[in-house]
């Protein structure tokens, strides 16, 4: 919005291309989120979704046509995830074979489908830290979180 309102000040044409409308609360006490195309809006969208009533949970996201790419989704409840899935809606990131195992808690993380994350992933919106601003902390041997906060900003803002 910066740049496009910049750019029409100096007189040149620049079209605002929307902005990333991902979010993250808690609402009197209740973590909510949403990412992506939120809603599966998207052409052949198809969507997933858990239901856990005895956690008062709920968890859906949306797929590509071929289940090949996130989309978006909506966390209530639990959003501990939402950092991973909104970076995976902003990177293309490919799906794992199963999309519902992203949703659902799994006994054992190491069970956990991996997800391959860019360097230009961000991490942390607030001060616009990456993975890559992240990973360079800990080759420099940051190791502790108070100090990652300090070198990197990340989870300060």
């Amino acid at each position: 919005m910066a740049r496009a309102a910049a750019a029409h000040v100096m007189g040149e044409s620049v079209k605002f291309e929307g902005a990333d409308m991902s979010t993250k609360l808690k609402l009197m006490g209740v973590d909510v989120a949403s990412f992506g195309d939120a809603f599966g809006t998207t052409e052949g969208a198809r969507g997933v979704s858990v239901s856990d009533d005895l956690k008062e949970v709920y968890k859906r996201i949306y797929v590509s046509t071929h289940g090949k790419t996130l989309l978006g989704g909506m966390l209530v409840g639990d959003a501990a995830d939402y950092d991973l899935l909104a970076s995976m809606v902003r990177e293309k990131s490919p799906m794992p074979a199963y999309p519902e195992s992203l949703l659902v808690a799994a006994q054992d993380p190491s069970s956990r489908p991996k997800v391959e994350l860019s360097d230009s992933a961000m991490i942390c919106s607030c001060n616009n830290v990456t993975k890559g601003a992240v990973c360079s902390a800990i080759r420099g041997g940051v190791s502790e979180l108070p100090a990652m906060k300090k070198c990197t900003r990340a989870g300060t803002g």
